[in-house]
């Protein structure tokens, strides 16, 4: 099915567009992949986010139940629409051509221009693709960082979540077009800093999911158990346009060339022995390094990386990271102090919740708790109210904390109690034997270990154990694309580790429920695991 649209920016430039696709896909998709718009970072059509907004400027489609939730009525009659509620069959039965109006500037994109303040030859390209953000540096053969950016992965506009992206990707075409759409997006940002033809090598450090999209391997394995991979890593392989890729070992179904290029930055370190390394997105991955490698991984959806909660953003300068409780209530603190706060990061909403759990106004279970005696607390509890059916916090600002946001929080909190037990039972050791925990990635280098600690991600005593590493992945990346000896050497390591496949065991799901409250004082949080 084929639809012509017009599409309209605040800088008011306009364009025509062909949406291509199934009668039944949503127009969140097709506008952001067809329509060649800027991304961002959707909730998977969950209808919380609200940032795939758009009005229709002529006539538009009957609103949904679930819009009113998030429009006026106002809004509404002006042809405010979630494009993730609408479907390409629905355009066709307005029998006349679509204008949107988008907010804010939906078509800028990077340019492909290269600067000659870098040297052209001798380059090598160090990569972290995410499956939200994508970060990357180029080094030299010495391993001399030259240039460093990120940005926002463009495959974002099919799913925040690995699952939505293997479920599209499961067709080829559709898989092709998600390779094609990260490639473009690499090559353009790259070229910003040197001429991308002139690069010696790229090292990718991804999950395997987004490995496999972008060599645009087959998808279905990874979709449904058995799991397997169509590629194990250690390997050199050619794409049309870019430098040889080498892609690190990749130890398991859900663990990926990340994993093992951030083990391979923890190595460089000589770090004392047992150590843990934990790598915080919409997968956690562990890494346990003791005389033996013990690795494992557990989903943990897009929450950690603040997609998906109604307030939710990806960290910026008006963008909420912590918050703090005094005398005047809770008050959240932002990079820019002087904006009015626009959303909520995922720091922001552990930092919030670890508040809201220590003065009990969030119980062990995530309900929200009246009652209290002391005024500061009494004046926010009073602040909880149902919306919709639903109890939400609100927090001013246009913000506020709803009980299904805890609810989310609550799943990832337990499913990562429960594999670190896992991983530790498998290696015969108590948490408190830990050397050090290395938390990985941008959640791991700005979250609070004290709230991390309170929430019950690790026993209580081990905050002071934790501490940020940054992005592992990407520094690892660079190192193995610099050293051929540490290539070999992390291959060896990984051929002997031990990889747990936690979800399969017949424990993992009790243990799961039991871990399924906040704080780990309980004996249930950890329960004794039989041994693997």
């Amino acid at each position: 099915m084929r639809c012509q649209v017009s599409v309209v920016g605040e800088n008011e430039e306009s364009r025509s567009v062909i949406l291509e696709g199934e009668a039944s896909e949503p127009l969140s998709r097709l506008l952001w992949l067809s329509a060649g718009l800027a991304p961002q970072a959707l909730c998977t059509g969950l209808g919380l986010c609200g940032r795939c907004r758009l009005r229709f400027l002529g006539r538009a489609v009957p609103w949904t139940g679930a819009e009113t939730a998030v429009f006026s009525e106002e809004e509404l009659a002006q042809g405010w629409r979630l494009s993730c509620r609408h479907t390409l069959g629905e355009l066709q039965e307005l029998h006349a051509s679509p204008f949107f109006f988008l907010p804010g500037n939906c078509f800028e994109r990077a340019c492909a221009t290269h600067t000659d303040s870098l040297p052209q030859r001798d380059l090598l390209l160090a990569l972290d693709l995410g499956t939200t953000s994508v970060c990357w540096q180029l080094v030299t053969t010495n391993g001399d960082v030259q240039a460093s950016n990120h940005f926002l992965n463009p495959q974002a506009c099919v799913g925040s979540d690995v699952i939505s992206r293997l479920a599209y990707a499961q067709v080829p075409v559709k898989r092709k077009q998600l390779a094609e759409l990260v490639r473009e997006a690499i090559v353009q940002d790259v070229s910003r800093y040197t001429r991308f033809s002139e690069i010696r090598l790229l090292c990718l450090a991804a999950n395997t999911a987004m490995a496999e999209i972008f060599l645009d391997s087959d998808v279905r394995g990874l979709a449904s158990a058995p799991y397997r991979l169509v590629h194990r890593g250690h390997e050199y392989l050619h794409l049309q346009k870019f430098p040889p890729v080498y892609l690190p070992p990749l130890p398991g179904p859900f663990l990926g060339s990340d994993v093992s290029a951030g083990l391979a930055e923890m190595l460089a370190r000589d770090l004392p022995k047992p150590w843990l390394l934990v790598d915080l997105g919409t997968n956690a991955e562990f890494a346990l390094m003791t005389d033996e490698l013990y690795l494992a991984s557990v989903p943990m959806g897009p929450a950690v990386e603040g997609i998906g909660m109604r307030c939710g953003q990806l960290a910026g300068e008006d963008v909420i990271t912590a918050f703090t409780l005094g005398p005047s209530g809770l008050v959240g603190q932002c990079t820019q102090q002087s904006l009015a706060p626009s959303g909520i990061s995922a720091t922001g909403y552990f930092s919030l919740l670890s508040q809201l759990v220590r003065v009990k106004l969030v119980d062990a279970s995530g309900h929200f708790l009246r009652g209290q005696a002391m005024p500061v607390l009494s004046k926010i509890s009073a602040k909880v109210s149902p919306y919709h059916g639903v109890e939400r916090l609100d927090l001013g600002s246009g913000l506020f904390l709803e009980a299904r946001d805890v609810e989310e929080l609550l799943k990832v909190k337990a499913a990562f109690a429960t594999a670190l037990h896992f991983l530790l039972k498998a290696a015969g050791l108590q948490a408190r034997q830990l050397s050090k925990i290395f938390l990985a990635g941008a959640l791991g280098e700005h979250v609070q270990p004290k709230d991390l600690e309170t929430l019950g991600f690790f026993p209580q005593g081990l905050a002071e154990k934790i501490v940020p590493c940054g992005n592992s992945a990407l520094m690892g990346a660079a190192r193995l694309a610099v050293s051929m000896p540490l290539r070999d050497a992390l291959f060896a390591l990984c051929q002997g580790a031990h990889v747990l496949t936690l979800t399969d065991e017949a424990d993992f799901q009790q243990s799961f429920f039991a871990a399924m409250h906040f704080g780990a004082d309980e004996p249930q949080c950890y329960p004794y695991i039989k041994k693997l």
